[in-house]
């Protein structure tokens, strides 16, 4: 096997429909990298791999080693050694429409693929989003909000992040549109400070409960017994 091998998208797809034929039950594979771009987003740089989200299931794995002989493509099929991207990027996850029978590829949605190329940073990894946008339009609001409030939990050296996603929307969108990018990136994932404020309004409301509780007790204790009732809390009985 070459390491140094690439595959086109046609290559791919053979391959993949050749997994489909073999593979023994239903299972599903999540596709990131210049795989995702190929087959979903018609991106027509080769890649040397197929980078997988998760670990590769025992299936496909064993699906791929007879792919591999059927068609004499040695695809390697793994999980990325290193990958990151939005916070939310499994709330837009998308499915790869090739008719496949038993082998489901999921990608995640372009914006989010963007995004997790941009950790990487490579000059190819920047001409295969250009190639997504010339298919398939990016949009830089979106770009903008998702860099800017979902990829504050990437362990990559802020200034530099930052640096690349400029380059990337200045080849995109134009200079003017790069120095929209924010000077300073959210810490955390987005949806943090919304919880916050959550628990906040829930100690508040607890707070309120436990002082409308402390007025029941204390009406309650000034209030007569009922005849033949002993007193307790809560009320064990009612006035007749």
């Amino acid at each position: 096997m070459s390491e140094f091998r690439k595959y086109t998208r046609e290559e791919l797809v053979k391959f993949v429909r050749s997994m489909d034929r073999v593979i023994e039950e239903p299972t599903e594979i999540l596709v990131i990298g210049g795989a995702a771009a190929a087959l979903k987003y018609g991106a027509t740089a080769s890649t040397k791999d197929i980078d997988t989200w998760h670990a590769v299931p025992r299936a496909v794995a064993r699906a791929a080693a007879e792919a591999r002989a059927e068609t004499g493509l040695p695809v390697p099929i793994e999980k990325a050694g290193v990958s990151d991207g939005p916070y939310h990027y499994e709330d837009r996850i998308q499915t790869v429409s090739m008719r496949l029978k038993k082998l489901r590829i999921l990608v995640p949605e372009r914006h989010d693929l963007a995004l997790m190329k941009v950790v990487r940073g490579d000059r190819h990894d920047e001409d295969m989003i250009a190639e997504i946008h010339a298919h398939q339009p990016l949009k830089l609001d979106v770009l903008l909000k998702r860099f800017e409030d979902e990829m504050g939990h990437v362990t990559k050296d802020e200034r530099i992040l930052r640096t690349q996603f400029r380059a990337l929307v200045s080849r995109l969108f134009g200079s003017e549109a790069a120095r929209r990018v924010p000077s300073k990136r959210k810490q955390g994932p987005a949806g943090c400070a919304f919880r916050r404020r959550a628990s906040a309004a829930e100690h508040l409301r607890a707070a309120a409960d436990s002082r409308a509780k402390r007025r029941r007790r204390r009406r309650f204790a000034r209030s007569p017994a009922p005849r033949g009732c002993l007193r307790m809390w809560p009320s064990a009985c009612s006035s007749p």
